[in-house]
């Protein structure tokens, strides 16, 4: 099954919500078995070291108590997930694999004919997308932009002389625009978009796309995180409520209203402060978010913050809400 990062990031925070809203016995033992599962798994497939015989027997006891439920629910034939179009949190991959839940990260655009690379089953990194298809070629710039050649790269912008002249270098090589690393097996592994990677205005560098998506692997009701840095003194964040999960969120704490006021609730309010917290205790000091703001609504494509394949518009998202960026700056 193929499906875009938000589908698996939904899953995880249904699941995970749930079970720490319900506590007692059933939230240790499913927080032991993703334990086991998660070491297990890195073991495995970081190290390639097999299980021994007692943790194949404790995995046992974990798949029935507890990961055999979650492969039911997806269908319960699943030999493994495609993800694409974006990047997949590297907290959410690990919790499927541990599940027995393979997801198969790639990667492209729609100026390489999309899928670039992919994940092969045998050789899952997970935190890259994989080793290159046949009959594409892919090096790094001096600056870390992967570079892509190829049947499937296209030959330029229809009628956009001057944006394909940008977009190839004096060698025929595709600018891909995104900063990445290969390893020993020729994974690929991106580590921020070009445009992403962004200087504050006390010279240090931020991230943007790494620090959203650590977030995903921490919320229980955000959709996104969008993070301000470029020229700024420190970073700050807008946070975008997922509707659905905010409703189930209100359901198991017994709170009421319409998604505008629940979106005050000091409970919500509370909850996304906490993520927060929990988010910067594993960034650098100049990484951390020292402002947020939730946003009034989610984010849609049909407003134009989002593409077709889930990704954040972050010049349409900060331009329609200037206004309550500048607010987190004034103070």
């Amino acid at each position: 099954m193929g499906a875009v990062p938000r589908i698996f990031e939904k899953i995880y925070a249904k699941v995970t919500s749930d079970v720490e809203h319900e506590g007692g016995a059933k939230s240790k033992i499913f927080n032991w078995a993703v334990g086991i599962g998660i070491k297990a798994a890195q073991a495995k497939r970081n190290e390639g070291i097999e299980p021994n015989k007692a943790t194949k027997a404790k995995l046992a006891i974990a798949n029935k108590l507890v990961f055999s439920k979650l492969q039911k629910r997806m269908g319960g034939k699943i030999r493994f997930f495609v993800s694409g179009a974006a990047a997949l949190s590297t907290d959410v991959a690990w919790f499927f694999e541990a599940a027995g839940l393979t997801i198969l990260e790639g990667y492209g655009l729609t100026e390489t004919s999309a899928a670039t690379t992919l994940n092969r089953p045998n050789t899952v990194g997970i935190g890259t997308v994989g080793e290159i298809f046949n009959g594409m070629e892919i090096k790094l710039d001096v600056d870390g932009e992967i570079l892509i050649k190829g049947p499937g790269v296209m030959k330029g912008y229809h009628n956009l002389p001057e944006e394909t002249a940008k977009s190839f270098t004096a060698d025929g090589w595709f600018r891909s625009g995104d900063i990445g690393e290969i390893d020993e097996l020729g994974r690929v592994k991106i580590t921020d978009r070009k445009k992403d990677l962004v200087k504050t205005s006390n010279g240090k560098f931020v991230a943007l796309s790494y620090i959203e998506s650590k977030y995903k692997g921490i919320t229980k009701i955000a959709s996104n995180m969008i993070v301000q840095a470029i020229n700024r003194p420190f970073v700050t964040a807008l946070v975008a409520v997922d509707a659905e999960a905010l409703k189930a969120f209100a359901e198991q704490r017994k709170l009421e209203g319409s998604y505008n006021s629940l979106l005050r609730d000091k409970t919500v309010t509370d909850q996304i402060a906490g993520e927060v917290e929990k988010l910067n205790r594993t960034l650098s000091p100049w990484e951390q978010i020292k402002e947020f703001r939730v946003l009034p609504t989610d984010l849609a494509i049909e407003s134009g913050e989002l593409t077709p394949s889930m990704k954040v518009k972050r010049d349409a998202v900060g331009k329609r809400y200037q206004t309550l960026i500048e607010e987190m700056y004034a103070n």
